[in-house]
């Protein structure tokens, strides 16, 4: 299993937006923030890692359509 940290760019493996890693929750779980495609609010959700993988991708600056 990967373990993300904070500021890491990832993704759901079965597809989705890129989320950055915000922080560490319990063990073997992160809480990842995203804009949705309408940029009107930041949305923010905790996954598994297990669910999760890396991106080469950077995050575009908050606000900001990548």
């Amino acid at each position: 299993m990967e373990h993300f940290k904070t500021g890491d760019v990832v993704t759901l493996k079965s597809g989705g937006p890129n989320m950055v890693v915000d922080e560490q929750g319990a063990p073997g779980y992160v809480r990842c923030i995203w804009m949705p495609e309408d940029g009107k609010k930041v949305e923010q959700a905790f996954f598994r890692e297990a669910v999760l993988k890396a991106t080469s991708d950077e995050a575009p600056p908050m606000g900001c359509k990548g």
